[in-house]
């Protein structure tokens, strides 16, 4: 348009007599050069290739959009929607990690618990407890404890504690983790395989187990935490963990001692947050056989072969959950997980994959379910 007016004001001075002065004619030529190698280049095969890339990723940007919120603008839309997470990593900071480690009568998940301790930060929580069962010689080896039933004596090395009732020692637990708050996640060496099970065995004798997790939102494990972060370790054992990384020793298979250096590795690594992501699972998932899978869990779909552990990796990272998944499917099926999961970030990157395959392996899944 001002090429057109300007070309227009040079006619005009023309007709009036006028000549244009040197900078005038100059600039006109400039003017219509510039327009002539725009014209042409917007004839070129790379110029529309480049605009039609432009607008599939604003297409996309606008698709996935609709399917993190939903439809707003449609008749009979609902009042209100749920919306799936913009691609970025975030933490719930009202999380209090509690650690904690159980010292028991044998190996076996049904052994009765001699020692319980917890630590948050430099809040501090230790008892011993009765034994319901018998002591076995390798569990009074390792941990230095003696129970004495025709006394009723309980000896830590040869030295006299005070040792209460199980169900006394649980309440007391439960009490201690009221003064930390709420949100409270229960951290321990080998969690999953053994401290969350034995505890879950004895809260469920003395029913206690469903007022305890309205105060536990969730357990992490720290032994596949430090198997991820350090690969070339001989073995993950606490004391050799605490060996290679703090360049100290200590009183292994004393609960207590065990807490305070739990959380001294823990946070040395720096990765705490990894470990209340990754590496946690919920209270429901708990039984006396073992931790189960979550069924509607990013978990539940790898056991299920749906999922790669790499690809539930991706999603735990970009903040996705089971159910964002499942919203996207129910908006739009194939097309709406396809626009969620190829969602550029804010460096361009992909967010979780573009795989037709794996897309395809969840719109399965989801057809299945809804059906």
């Amino acid at each position: 348009m001002f090429v057109r007016l300007f070309f227009t004001l040079l006619q005009v001075h023309k007709k009036l007599g006028l000549s244009p002065g040197d900078s005038t004619e100059k600039r006109a030529d400039f003017l219509n050069k510039d327009v002539r190698r725009k014209k042409e280049k917007s004839k070129t095969k790379e110029f529309k290739l480049r605009r039609l890339q432009l607008k599939s990723e604003r297409n996309a940007e606008t698709k996935s959009s609709e399917v993190r919120e939903g439809d707003t603008y449609l008749p009979n839309v609902q009042e209100f929607t749920e919306d799936a997470p913009v691609p970025e990593n975030k933490i719930d900071t009202d999380l209090r990690a509690v650690f904690y480690d159980l010292e028991t009568t044998g190996l076996g998940r049904e052994s009765s618990i001699t020692q319980l301790s917890a630590r948050c930060n430099d809040d501090v929580f230790n008892v011993y407890l009765t034994p319901l069962t018998k002591m076995s010689d390798e569990a009074v080896r390792v941990t230095g404890l003696h129970f004495d039933e025709t006394t009723n004596i309980m000896t830590h090395h040869d030295k006299p504690v005070q040792h209460v009732h199980p169900m006394n020692a649980l309440l007391d637990f439960m009490q201690f983790l009221m003064t930390i708050g709420k949100s409270i996640t229960l951290i321990a060496h080998n969690n999953k395989r053994f401290d969350c099970i034995v505890l879950y065995n004895h809260l469920k004798y003395f029913n206690l187990w469903n007022h305890f997790c309205k105060l536990v939102s969730s357990f992490a494990d720290t032994l596949p935490f430090f198997r991820k972060l350090y690969p070339e370790f001989p073995n993950h054992k606490q004391e050799t963990l605490v060996e290679n990384l703090l360049k100290e020793t200590y009183s292994a298979h004393d609960a207590r001692e065990d807490c305070f250096y739990l959380q001294k590795l823990v946070l040395h690594t720096g990765y705490i947050d990894m470990l209340l992501t990754e590496f946690m699972f919920k209270p429901g998932q708990i039984a006396s056989s073992g931790v189960q899978p979550q069924e509607m869990s990013i978990e539940y779909l790898c056991h299920g072969n749906i999922l790669s552990r790499c690809m539930a990796t991706k999603l735990r990272d970009s903040s996705l959950t089971y159910e964002h998944l499942e919203l996207a499917y129910e908006r739009d099926r194939f097309d709406g997980l396809y626009y969620l999961l190829s969602e550029k970030d804010s460096m361009g990157k992909t967010r979780v994959t573009k795989s037709k395959n794996v897309i395809q392996k969840l719109v399965n899944h989801f057809h299945k379910l809804h059906n």
